[in-house]
């Protein structure tokens, strides 16, 4: 493991122990501590064992306001008093607004989020305000898991996908840029037991589990639409092709920069909306 790493656990076992032993429940805890100096000239406790290589790490995240004005003027094509900017051109606001309200609603992770497939998102119900869907091992880190998003996210996913998405896929039909694809696998029917059956260019039938498609396997399988042959991953490209998913890491940064250049000091990254995730959750809790 990291160095980092050991050194949170460390820190994590430290406090309990600590704390058991202010209790009295144990007489003392197993992690030898030494004394260590501070700039200011105070010394502090910290564990003997504790890596000398680790970069402290300073975790960032945006309260619901300023998320909600990061996103309007970055994402939305707003201006810094709340107006819509008369020359914004953004072609890609539906996409770009379902996929922030996605990791904002979800806690989701980049690589999560940024490569879901059409029938990996839950059913939309208007009653229904959080849904539950799966995340396949091989995106999610470490495991497979179960995660919870909000329906205003799953309904502007609905919207971008017979929008902007489906116009994209049109475009795509038009240019022929499906036609000549190496490496295509056509997706028949995904199983109970969550194994994916397909079809490859040359015809041949083959089954693999959904848990141990990767991300670049993501961009390599269509399914039947109703108007041909489209992407599985939700997010798509203006000219009809998956979206690698670290793209987003350039369109937050475009966003942040629009911010900055409209005078709103705000600054965002697609994991920064996980950290933002789990501390309302934390207060929700608290």
């Amino acid at each position: 493991i990291s160095s980092s790493k050991f050194s949170r656990e460390l820190a994590a076992i430290g406090k309990f122990y600590g704390w058991q032993q202010r209790r009295g429940v144990v007489g003392s805890s197993p992690v030898a501590m030494r004394e260590r100096e501070l700039p200011s000239g105070e010394t502090t406790s910290v564990p003997a064992l504790r890596p000398k290589s680790v970069r402290s790490v300073r975790l960032k995240w945006l309260t619901p306001r300023a998320y909600r004005r990061w996103r309007d003027v970055g994402l939305c094509g707003y201006l810094a008093d709340g107006t819509r900017d008369a020359l914004w051109r953004g072609r890609n606001d539906g996409r770009n607004l379902a996929f922030s309200e996605t990791l904002w609603s979800s806690g989701l992770r980049l690589r999560e989020g940024g490569t879901l497939l059409l029938d990996e998102l839950p059913q939309f119900e208007i009653e229904t305000r959080y849904a539950r869907g799966r995340l396949a091992r091989a995106v999610a880190k470490g495991r497979g898991r179960d995660y919870w998003i909000h329906g205003r996210a799953l309904k502007l996913i609905e919207n971008y996908v017979i929008t902007e998405r489906a116009a994209a896929v049109r475009r795509a039909h038009r240019e022929h840029r499906y036609d000549n694809l190496p490496d295509m696998k056509v997706v028949t029917k995904v199983d109970r037991s969550r194994r994916v059956h397909y079809t490859t260019r040359s015809g041949e039938q083959k089954i693999t589990a959904l848990d141990e498609l990767a991300s670049t396997d993501r961009m390599t399988f269509f399914i039947k639409g109703e108007d041909g042959l489209e992407p599985w991953m939700v997010w798509l490209t203006e000219s009809g092709m998956p979206l690698p998913y670290r793209t987003w890491e350039a369109i937050f940064f475009e966003a942040s920069k629009r911010c900055n250049a409209f005078g709103v000091d705000l600054y965002c990254h697609p994991h920064m909306l996980r950290h933002s995730f789990a501390l309302r959750m934390l207060m929700t809790l608290i």
